[in-house]
Order: structure tokens, then sequence, then C-alpha cells
């Protein structure tokens, strides 16, 4: 007598599952860390290409540095304009303006980041400038945190305070980031343009 048995045993079919389960949860983490670059190149690339529209805004010798004068010259990306007030990928909003007591100093600032994508944003290389990186809502008033007068004369220098830090020209590196963004989970990443 045969016996002839059609289907799958219920082992075989457990296993299908667990293999199909690790499957998944390999793909979503793949996926969630490819989403996070991503967030974190798109807000990179809304700081460069605002700050770069600034600077030549200031270099036609515009005055004010702003919100509403970044918008008016189309310095702002439309992608991050899409809800009426400037905002990166992760949510936050950018802020924009001069440093108190130097109208030459502007800045662009990208408010409540996540902690890492502060530290990945903040370790690139923007050239000449300042990153500055704070546990709270940026502020313009940071001139009595940053002691430069005059950034241009200054050799390449890092310095930091009680939840800020700062970096001058192509010296940023990750333990400065990572010390200024030791927060709860918002940190804001400035760079400042002279």
């Amino acid at each position: 007598m045969k016996n002839n048995q059609l289907g799958r045993s219920m082992i075989e079919m457990l296993g299908v599952l667990a293999i199909i389960g690790v499957l998944s949860v390999g793909g979503i983490a793949g996926y969630s860390n490819a989403m996070h670059k991503l967030k974190v190149n798109k807000a990179t690339d809304i700081l460069m290409t605002t700050t770069t529209n600034l600077n030549n805004l200031a270099l036609r010798g515009t005055n004010g540095i702003n919100v509403a004068a970044a918008k008016k010259f189309k310095a702002i990306p439309d992608e991050a304009l899409t809800s009426g007030n400037p905002t990166h990928p992760f949510g936050g909003s950018i802020d924009i303006g001069n440093i108190t007591g130097n109208t030459k100093l502007f800045y662009v600032a990208l408010n409540s980041l996540p902690r890492q994508a502060c530290i990945d944003i903040a370790t690139k290389d923007f050239g000449d400038g300042l990153v500055f990186i704070s546990n709270a809502d940026f502020s313009a008033d940071v001139s009595s945190k940053i002691n430069i007068t005059n950034p241009r004369t200054h050799a390449p220098i890092c310095s930091s305070g009680t939840g800020y830090a700062y970096c001058l020209k192509k010296v940023i590196p990750v333990h400065e980031a990572a010390a200024a963004c030791n927060c709860t989970n918002s940190c804001s990443l400035a760079l400042i343009s002279y």
C-alpha cells in the first residue's frame, strides 16, 4: 500500500517562515540605514547649496542675510521649502541669519537633527568655514562662544564648551562632534560663512 502525501509538513513550513523572517529583518535594517544616509546626504546638499547661494548674495553687497531674504532670492532649494518654511529631511527647521555684532558672518543652521545625523554631517569636509554644533536649537547670539573676530586670520582650530563645539576650516574630528551632540536626540549644526 502506497502512502501518497501531497503538500508540505508543518516543520518544512516553519523552516520557510523562519528564513523569510530572518531575510525580512536584514532587509528592514538595510533599508533603514540606506534611508538615514539618503537623508544625511540631502541635508548636507541643502546646507551647502544654501550657503553657496547666500555667499553669492553677500558678495553682491546684500545686508541682512535671513530666511526672508534667502526665500526672496531663491537661495534655499525648493525641496527644503515644501511646507513654506525651510525644513531639512529630518523634519527640523532651517535657520538663516547674521551673527550678532558681525554683519560679515552669516549662518545656515539645521535644527533638531538626530544625534547620529549631526555627527555624520559635522564630520564632512566643508572646506573653509566654521562648523558650530549645539545641543539646543541654534541661536544667533554665539559671539560669546566663538572668540574669533576675523576667522580668515586664524589657523584651523576647534574649541568646545558646555553643550556646544565649533571647528574652523577643515578640522572637524568626530570626537568634537560627538561631544557636542552628547544630548538626548536633538542637536543643531550651523555652517558659519565669512
